[in-house]
């Protein structure tokens, strides 16, 4: 392993002095005072560092050093005790023997625009892992040679891995070689001891000389279907590879792997009959339609997303087999081609599974008449043909089929007033002749606005309040009652109740013997928004007159002598009396009597009488009564 280290390829080598002298031709040397630096020819405002003169562990790396902009490192770090690098985005290469032997080294921070790290740029650092950026394209010889790395993420878009990149990184694991790798030079993960698993991305045409030589731990390797080539001892001794699949391009097999490896081979192909005849253990590959195929679940729904459901008994997906889906987004027929791969060979067409549309959601009541609901939801995604919509009972649990629309929503006509009905709705498509349905919305309760108010009427009147009273309405959330503005000339609101279950409401404070008009209608909350039944007919009362003020006189024996102020209003007087506390009222006037005083005769002398005396208000033949009050006299 020494002597490999200190091998030389005058080729690669000469190369790369070229590419550099190009790239960076220098004309003048500078030093700040923490960087040494030379100027690029050509480039009057660009610098490369060549030597850290700092002490710091932890080094932010300026955009720029004494007014020039800092471009790229060349043995800038080499050998340091620095810890800890964060390079500046003005930064366009990773110079060589950049941090070449800095033992110290745990963390180096690399931008975007990064295009190159040269030759043995991290060479024997004590780097465990970097991030690389994807604007990374070449990685030259020996980069990371005997580094300290565990793990490296190489970016997607990467082309050339050059000589022993990463040669000797003996605690390395596991790596994903992107399938945009173009050159794979020799060696490159060669002595990578500790390296268990290696998976090489489609996209990839060839595996470099010695590529995985002495990886004594590698035993998990997946070649892409992609594969041509593999250069010569590209796995020798990497004695724990025991079983691989050989991808059905690839010919050439000798002096790539150990002499106990299984190899699994395409039994139709000319290298299987070569291998079997040269006596190497050789198995032939399995066809992919002999393994059990199935979907998970019983049903797929459009989500918006690809619905990738296929899964093979026992077998890994990318592994031993891939799949190709087709139209399993949309609402409709998906269609699937499963390929096998590694050890598995052959096709399989003509698989299928349906996706039907989702569950319609958003369901709700946006309007009503007293006769007519407004439906609508959430439109579905997934080019649905339309939608079915079922009915109940309110009270009931089976449901009707309504009718089918192709919109989003629904007006619902020839109901009655004041009802209540359930809704549902579902989505379908028609594919092949055949009507896929989605599931059902979760049911919404529609209701109609409430019908007019029946029988609004007065049950009392008072000189200052009048009750009001109507048949009550069920399934309604309240009432709404309106009062006639002599100001306004309209009506205006007086009273909001809430709830359908009163029915009588007393307007107080009122003027007495004045007329008032009143309406209502009956109101339903839907969704935060109230929809209105017709006003209920007009209705027109007046207060009752004011009490009226009378006495009591007996100056003549045997004889009561009433009399009383007239009040606005009253078009009559009625007057009571009773003999005794005990004794039975009678009436002394009509409601028709307008006079002022009367006078009880032949009673008893000694005896107590009790009178009260209410003024009445003929309003449009409905009398109006006002309050009263009891007095009592002694007759002499």
């Amino acid at each position: 392993m020494k002597n490999l280290k200190k091998v030389f390829y005058p080729v690669t080598g000469i190369m790369l002095c070229f590419i550099i002298a190009v790239m960076f031709r220098v004309d003048i040397y500078g030093k700040s005072e923490e960087y040494e630096y030379a100027r690029v020819m050509g480039q009057t405002d660009s610098i490369i560092l060549n030597k850290y003169l700092g002490s710091e562990k932890k080094v932010i790396i300026p955009e720029t050093v004494d007014g020039y902009k800092v471009i790229g490192l060349s043995g800038t770090f080499a050998a340091t005790d620095v810890e800890e690098v964060y390079i500046p985005s003005t930064m366009k290469n990773i110079g060589r023997l950049a941090f070449y032997r800095t033992k110290n080294l745990k963390n180096v921070v690399i931008p975007e625009g990064v295009e190159y790290i040269a030759e043995e740029a991290f060479a024997e650092s004590g780097l465990k892992s970097i991030a690389i950026p994807k604007s990374l394209k070449t990685i030259y010889r020996r980069a990371f040679a005997d580094s300290e790395l565990t793990e490296i993420i190489l970016p997607e878009h990467l082309e050339t891995l050059d000589d022993q990149v990463f040669l000797n990184c003996t605690n390395l694991k596991s790596v994903v070689i992107p399938g945009s790798i173009s050159t794979w030079e020799k060696g490159v993960f060669a002595g990578c001891t500790s390296l268990e698993k290696v998976v090489i991305s489609e996209g990839i045409t060839e595996i470099g000389y010695e590529a995985f030589s002495r990886c004594l731990y590698l035993s998990d390797v997946q070649l892409p279907e992609s594969l041509q080539h593999i250069g010569a001892s590209a796995f020798k001794d990497c004695y724990s590879l025991k079983e691989i699949a050989i991808p059905d391009n690839v010919t050439n097999v000798q002096t790539v792997f150990p002499q106990d490896t299984k190899l699994y081979v395409n039994s139709e192909s000319s290298l299987y009959k070569e291998l079997k005849n040269s006596g190497t253990d050789v198995e032939p590959k399995k066809d992919i339609s002999t393994v059990k195929i199935q979907f998970s679940g019983d049903g797929y729904v459009y989500s918006g997303k690809k619905i990738q459901p296929l899964k093979m008994a026992g077998l890994t997906e990318g592994v031993d087999y891939t799949v190709t889906y087709k139209n399993n987004v949309n609402v409709g027929k998906a269609t699937v081609t499963v390929k096998g791969i590694g050890k598995y060979k052959g096709q399989v067409n003509g698989l299928t599974f349906k996706i039907v549309p989702a569950k319609v959601s958003g369901i709700k009541q946006s309007g009503c008449t007293k006769t007519q609901i407004i439906i609508e939801w959430n439109a579905c995604g997934g080019n649905v043909d339309g939608y079915e919509i079922e009915k109940s009972e309110s009270n009931k649990q089976s449901w009707s089929l309504l009718g089918k629309v192709a919109s989003s929503s629904i007006k619902i006509n020839g109901l009655k007033s004041g009802e209540m009905y359930k809704y549902r709705v579902r989505a379908y498509k028609v594919v092949d002749g055949e009507k896929l349905y989605g599931y059902y919305s979760d049911s919404v309760v529609g209701k109609t606005a409430p019908d007019k108010v029946r029988n609004f009427r007065y049950s009392q009147s008072s000189s200052t309040k009048i009750q009001l009273k109507w048949n009550s309405q069920s399934g309604n959330s309240g009432y709404q009652i309106y009062k006639y503005s002599r100001n306004s000339g309209k009506y205006i609101l007086l009273k909001t109740i809430t709830g359908s279950s009163q029915y009588s409401w007393t307007n107080m404070y009122l003027k007495a013997n004045t007329e008032y008009k009143y309406k209502i209608r009956s109101y339903v909350i839907i969704n935060g928004k109230n929809y209105y039944g017709e006003f209920s007919d007009e209705l027109k009362i007046s207060t009752a007159p004011i009490r009226p003020k009378y006495r009591l006189v007996s100056n003549k024996k045997g004889q009561i002598t009433v009399t009383w102020d007239k009040v606005d209003g009253a078009t009559g007087y009625v007057l009571f009396y009773k003999e005794g506390k005990n004794g039975t009222w009678k009436a002394l006037t009509n409601n028709k009597f307008t006079g002022n005083s009367f006078t009880k005769k032949n009673l008893k002398s000694g005896v107590k009488y009790y009178f009260y005396l209410r003024a009445v208000n003929n309003y449009n033949g409905t009398l109006i009564k006002s309050a009263t009050y009891f007095k009592e006299k002694t007759v002499q």
